[in-house]
């Protein structure tokens, strides 16, 4: 289980921070453990990391230089690298005044002339189209202040060129990709890493077709997004819920040309382009019916097992946090 006892425990705050500082290329089995310890390395560090934000800020564990703290968001800097990381729901008033609110509504983002022309030419089409997003999400970025929340604590960092991270669960996770979209509009010379874990989709092919620009173009190093194929709060897209809603919500790069994304199918699974994603419903749904705990709505989005070996059964849930 994810509490504050082992926090400081799992560590890998370095390791993450240098992984997130150029686009790499590993092995999965180089970041879902530390030395044969699956309780360590750079997933379980992400994981632990999207915990600590959903404490009040005056009992968070300090970590690196803190930047900013607020009820739903954490910044602090460590070796060069600022983490942004935002808070997953934990109230009705967030599961139905945001995660529920899923009309796509349009955000009035401008892409830029260039990625247009890139779309044009490996995609073949200029069709005309809106930068649409989750209308709960947009509305929660925009109502928090995100945007200069987070441009203020680059400035006052005082880091020369930062490498930014971002990273978050469930409605943290969205809200991680929309705050990264925005980054790269209004600060487009810098570089960013996304983990996104357990998040909902968030706009229409337009705006997930540019991520994959932005990974081309270098701006995205790093993406990495965990899910289980069997949560429903993953899954609502056009074959669901999101069909009646008339939502036709898109995660980023699920239209990404073939070869950019790499889906994780083992340990050894290698990532040579920075973006990888990875189903963890079959390693978890085994650990977990060893545990004899259940597969519902609940367990199926807040627990979570990365490894596919039987040396890395390791389960880190939420539900006693």
């Amino acid at each position: 289980m994810l509490s504050r006892k082992n926090w400081e425990e799992i560590g890998g705050l370095k390791e993450l921070a240098t992984f997130s500082k150029k686009r790499q290329i590993y092995k999965y089995k180089d970041i879902i453990q530390r030395k044969g310890d699956y309780t360590k390395g750079i997933l379980p560090t992400s994981l632990v990391l999207t915990t600590t934000v959903r404490d009040p800020p005056s009992k968070r564990v300090k970590l690196g230089k803190s930047l900013y703290q607020g009820e739903k968001i954490s910044v602090f800097s460590v070796s060069g690298t600022i983490f942004v990381i935002f808070r997953s729901t934990m109230t009705f008033g967030e599961l139905f005044g945001v995660d529920f609110t899923m009309f796509r509504k349009e955000s009035n983002l401008e892409l830029g002339s260039r990625f247009k022309i890139w779309r044009e030419k490996v995609y073949k089409t200029n069709k005309k189209t809106s930068t649409l997003l989750h209308s709960g999400f947009l509305k929660e970025y925009r109502a928090q202040k995100y945007h200069d929340i987070i441009l203020d604590s680059i400035e006052k960092s005082k880091i020369k060129n930062p490498k930014i991270t971002f990273l978050g669960r469930s409605m943290g996770g969205a809200i991680a990709c929309i705050a990264a979209l925005n980054l790269s509009i209004y600060r487009p010379n810098l570089k960013f890493s996304i983990i996104s874990i357990s998040a909902p989709a968030i706009s229409n092919t337009f705006i997930s077709l540019y991520f994959s620009y932005l990974a081309e173009k270098g701006n995205l190093m790093n993406f990495i997004r965990l899910y289980n194929k069997k949560d429903i709060v993953t899954s609502i897209k056009t074959g669901t819920l999101g069909s009646i809603l008339k939502s036709k919500l898109r995660h980023p790069f699920q239209y990404a040309k073939k070869g950019q994304v790499v889906r994780i199918k083992s340990d050894n699974t290698s990532v040579k382009k920075g973006v990888a994603t990875i189903d963890i419903n079959k390693q978890t749904s085994k650990v977990m019916k060893k545990l004899k705990m259940a597969s519902n709505i609940l367990n199926n989005h807040s627990a979570y097992t990365f490894s596919f070996s039987k040396k890395g059964e390791i389960l880190f849930s939420y539900r006693n946090n």
